[in-house]
């Protein structure tokens, strides 16, 4: 008998990002810009939500993304 997968956690909260004067100096930092716009998570176990950062369920407004996560054959969470 198979063993049945685990699903993925139903909503991770997203670490945000914080507006400072200048990045930290010194050796060991990594720097990402930080652009205007959505940040969704993708929620895959049998069905797609495209998870908003205060949990909201996007799918119906970006259908063709959710179409596409469907096709998946295996459960995810994907933070994009």
């Amino acid at each position: 008998m198979a063993a049945k997968r685990p699903q993925p956690p139903h909503f991770i909260e997203p670490q945000l990002s914080l507006r400072v004067e200048s990045p930290p100096e010194g050796k060991g930092w990594c720097h990402e810009l930080k652009f205007d716009g959505y940040r969704l998570h993708a929620r895959i176990a049998g069905d797609v939500r495209l998870l908003t950062r205060n949990g909201l369920n996007w799918a119906d407004r970006y259908r063709a993304i959710a179409a596409a996560l469907s096709r998946l054959k295996h459960s995810a969470y994907i933070d994009g």
